[in-house]
């Protein structure tokens, strides 16, 4: 396999003095899926992705499908059903660097695998480059089941956030995020907290503290050489999902208090967004206080 860590994340680590502990855990991360991971995957019913547009943009999707969604061919091949998501169809074609991220909130166990994708048959086939297990921090434990699914709406193109997108945001426990270095590859990722961890700073800006996490540092490394990056909110009372593109920056202002702010250029407003229907179960044993103001 390729070097573990580009330049972009070991500059992350020099900056926040874990060298040492990255190049320990770097180990974690294979070229191909885990006998484990490859026993749980066809179970899962959904996967967040990213996706690259023609004009650099990167992308956050929800993508799902019915049973047999998941297949694994081999420990360097998975397999996806044929996906409704036209955005993330579209960018692929132009760019086939996808990140995918299986999250099974009940149990708080998450997998993150990049690789490239082909279509073949109508379905998307990914040969994996990275493939590893991320710790349970800050997952809220919900459970769901499967729902009638009416026709998803899709308000597109907004530069701006409404009030309504406003209350999401402010209400939110969970969203992902997704990050891409051209030549390393794209990468989807979970950040969770308590209700108030991402604070809205105005119509076009949102920041969150960076929580203690695994000394990776993936995301902030890919953020660091390349600032594009799509977010996606899920609002599990409506299903409702925001999904956003846009660029972000890393400030640190001490050792104890580091966070990220985000700057939109485009909002989706999903509606009737997933097949199901979501329960919370609990709140994340290490969830921080809810206060993201600096």
């Amino acid at each position: 396999m390729e070097k573990i860590f580009h330049p972009g994340e070991q500059a992350i680590h020099t900056l926040l003095g874990v060298s040492e502990e990255a190049h320990q855990l770097e180990g974690m991360i294979k070229d191909r899926v885990a006998p484990a991971a490859m026993r749980m995957l066809p179970a899962f019913g959904f996967v967040l992705a990213t996706s690259i547009d023609n004009s650099g943009n990167v992308w956050t999707s929800f993508l799902t499908g019915s049973d047999g969604f998941l297949s694994v061919v081999s420990d360097k091949v998975i397999s996806l059903s044929t996906i409704s998501d036209k955005k993330f169809l579209s960018n692929v074609q132009d760019n086939n660097e996808v990140g995918l991220l299986f999250i099974n909130f009940e149990a708080r166990v998450r997998l993150r695998i990049n690789g490239t994708v082909v279509i073949e048959n109508d379905r998307l086939v990914l040969t994996v480059r990275q493939s590893y297990f991320n710790c349970p921090k800050y997952i809220q434990a919900r459970k769901f089941e499967l729902a009638p699914q009416d026709h998803v709406g899709i308000e597109p193109g907004e530069t701006s956030l409404n009030d309504s997108h406003i209350k999401i945001i402010q209400a939110a426990d969970t969203f992902f995020i997704s990050t891409y270095v051209a030549g390393q590859g794209a990468d989807c990722s979970h950040r969770g907290g308590s209700p108030g961890f991402v604070e809205v700073v105005d119509h076009q800006t949102i920041q969150w503290l960076d929580y203690p996490g695994n000394n990776l540092y993936n995301t902030i490394g890919n953020l660091h050489t390349n600032p594009n990056c799509g977010l996606l909110f899920m609002d599990f009372t409506n299903n409702r999902m925001l999904q956003l593109t846009g660029t972000a920056r890393f400030v640190v202002k001490d050792q104890d208090t580091r966070f990220v702010v985000f700057t939109l250029k485009w909002i989706n407003d999903i509606s009737n967004a997933t097949p199901f229907h979501w329960k919370l179960l609990s709140y994340s044993q290490f969830n921080l206080a809810s206060d993201a103001r600096h």
